[in-house]
């Protein structure tokens, strides 16, 4: 926060900047909030531009904005009925999607999944039924699906994990033999779905985020006219995002899900046939090196290091 504005500040909150355990947000998570708010839906992938000249193709958009809507406004009644039982809840969902947005912008900023790898934000549609939070272009052909899980909650992270194990096995509703779809995908050089795309799950560390977050505050609001003292915090904040541990947690988190994932097809493949199994092991070998590759540039030289890694 621009210096001047600290008088302004409780002394809790100047105790405590970014991801309580609870009580309200503090002055500095609002304005992040804000800031990464907008950040990350000017980059979401919008449905529009999708099915252009073709009406069989616009109807089915039509039909999934209207799904959108529709799952908005029960998320909304459900988290507005938790939040009048329990005002903490309002406050852990606030923090919450502050916690998603501070990961995808260090992801940004950092060039956390290599260097020219792209972020995208995954359009609501993908979000809200598909579980994914952004897609990373690790190179032209390999795309990793993400969805971003900061709660403490084993549970909703089993849930989630739970689900990527029915597309593989199948289930009532499908065959199985599958990853996971991005229905709507867009970059310079493709516009449509994307399919059997690895979906990783990854949690972080509260502490962890909240030293990012105030990175991402330090690089955005640092104002040259409250600070004139401190006139390298932006460039040195950018650096630190560079070279935050919270992606190496990000990266073997990946890393380490998409071993189980490859092991697990050519396991249950030998009990009983998966379908498209060899085109899945193709898949996830082909993400695994891409990702050990990302790995390996990433990690330090110094041996000490490395181990301590």
């Amino acid at each position: 926060m621009p210096e001047g504005l600290n008088k302004f500040l409780t002394p809790a909150e100047k105790q405590r900047s970014f991801f309580a355990e609870q009580g309200k947000l503090t002055s500095e998570e609002k304005i992040l909030s804000r800031f990464l708010g907008g950040y990350v839906e000017r980059q979401r992938i919008s449905l529009s531009g999708f099915g252009t000249g073709d009406l069989a193709s616009a109807e089915k958009i039509l039909a999934d904005r209207t799904e959108i809507k529709a799952q908005k406004e029960k998320i909304k009644k459900s988290d507005e009925y938790k939040a009048r039982s329990n005002p903490e809840h309002f406050f852990a969902m606030e923090r919450g999607v502050l916690s998603e947005q501070v990961i995808i912008y260090g992801m940004q900023a950092g060039e956390w999944m290599g260097t020219g790898s792209k972020v995208r934000v995954a359009s609501e549609y993908d979000d809200l039924f598909n579980g994914v939070d952004c897609i990373v272009d690790l190179d032209s052909t390999k795309h990793l699906a993400i969805g971003i899980d900061t709660t403490i909650s084993i549970n909703q992270i089993s849930k989630k994990l739970r689900r990527i194990r029915e597309l593989i096995l199948g289930d009532e509703h499908n065959e199985g033999g599958r990853l996971a779809e991005v229905r709507y995908f867009k970059n310079d050089n493709f516009t449509g779905s994307l399919h059997n795309v690895p979906l990783t799950i990854i949690g972080v560390n509260k502490d962890a985020n909240g030293s990012l977050a105030q990175l991402a505050y330090d690089t955005e609001m640092t104002d040259q006219f409250h600070s004139p003292d401190k006139p390298d915090k932006k460039d040195k904040a950018k650096k630190e995002i560079k070279t935050h541990k919270i992606q190496f947690i990000i990266l073997f988190e990946i890393k380490m899900q998409l071993e189980t994932f490859l092991q697990f097809v050519i396991k249950q493949n030998k009990v009983k046939p998966i379908v498209n199994a060899d085109k899945l092991i193709a898949k996830l070998t082909e993400e695994l090196m891409k990702i050990k590759e990302v790995i390996a540039a990433k990690a330090p030289k110094d041996k000490t290091e490395k181990e301590k890694l």
